[in-house]
């Protein structure tokens, strides 16, 4: 009896849902409407056309360089290259500078260390035979060591 009660429910529910489907009405059909583009469509054609732009502004070099000397003195030859926006190589002389005062401060610091070098030897040999006190000769290695070009 309990098998016979749940096909008869399922059955009346499918009934149900065949009846009610059958009296729905269909949905009204629309017309299909047809929309023009918003935009318009041309072909293309290869062609060479010249512009002119106008425009203000401040040009700014790609790379900017800022040459110093490590030593002082004249400037005695300069590349015609070496002008504002001119362009040169890696390793290209752009300028020369007189040697003199190089060469004079070589000259000095020659003499300053055979300066220093003199004085270091009498100190050593004062110390060595007893007569200049440890510091003193300390005094005279250390100005010998300074006067060496680092």
């Amino acid at each position: 009896m309990r098998k016979l009660l749940i096909v008869g429910i399922i059955s009346v529910a499918i009934l149900a849902v065949v009846g009610m489907t059958s009296m729905r009405k269909a949905p009204p059909r629309k017309e299909r409407e047809v929309i023009d583009p918003l935009v318009e469509v041309m072909v293309l054609e290869e062609m060479t056309a010249r512009f002119e732009v106008a425009s203000q502004g401040t040009v700014t070099p790609r790379t900017e360089t800022i040459l110093s000397a490590e030593v002082s003195g004249t400037v005695t030859w300069i590349s015609p290259k070496f002008v504002a926006g001119g362009v040169f190589e890696r390793g290209e002389t752009l300028m020369r500078i007189d040697p003199t005062n190089y060469d004079v401060a070589v000259k000095q610091a020659e003499a300053l260390v055979k300066q220093r070098q003199i004085e270091f030897d009498g100190a050593e040999k004062l110390r060595n035979q007893g007569y200049r006190a440890e510091a003193e000769f300390a005094s005279a290695a250390a100005a010998l060591a300074s006067a060496w070009p680092s």
